[in-house]
């Protein structure tokens, strides 16, 4: 398991300090494959968006949602997130990030993250594959199946992004 520690602090004050350490604890659910920490912290009105159903996608609303779409992927056996690297300027964070699904595929991602009042109140992402073919696949998974790659799907990714 790949895991980075270092956070970048582009602002060095307060409300950074409070957002990188949030971020490494988010981190580290999908890390460790344990979401326990999840609920202290993901805010009541947490809003997390993305692209699925096309073409408009769909919103996910309210701190049981997340919790619930967070838990199947942190959760699911034989995947690993890799972390490239975390950036936080405020109450704003950017995580780079690399999937490794169980069968060896992987996809690159970036969440863009929003905290407020020490909790996570917002959460976008987008991915990108130098192998269409993954995030053909990621996309596919929504009808009816119910793995990591739909969960994935529903969850973080704002936007598809192809090469």
């Amino acid at each position: 398991m790949m895991k980075q520690e270092l956070i970048m602090d582009a602002a060095g004050n307060d409300l950074s300090r409070q957002t990188a350490e949030i971020m490494h604890r988010f981190n580290d659910v999908f890390q460790l494959h344990d979401p326990s920490a999840l609920a202290e912290l993901v805010a009541r009105d947490c809003v997390i968006e993305n692209t699925v159903p096309a073409p408009d996608g769909a919103r996910h609303a309210g701190k049981e949602a997340c919790i619930d779409l967070w838990s199947a992927i942190a959760t699911q056996p034989g995947t690993r997130f890799d972390l490239e690297e975390t950036f936080v300027a405020g109450e704003r964070a950017t995580i780079r990030w690399r999937y490794f699904m169980a069968g060896g595929n992987s996809i690159r991602g970036v969440n863009l993250m929003r905290v407020a009042d020490g909790l996570i109140v917002e959460a976008m992402g987008y991915v990108t594959s130098r192998d269409r073919s993954v995030v053909t696949e990621v996309a596919q998974k929504r009808a009816g199946s119910e793995t990591v790659l739909t969960k994935l799907s529903e969850l973080m990714f704002v936007d598809v992004l192809r090469r």
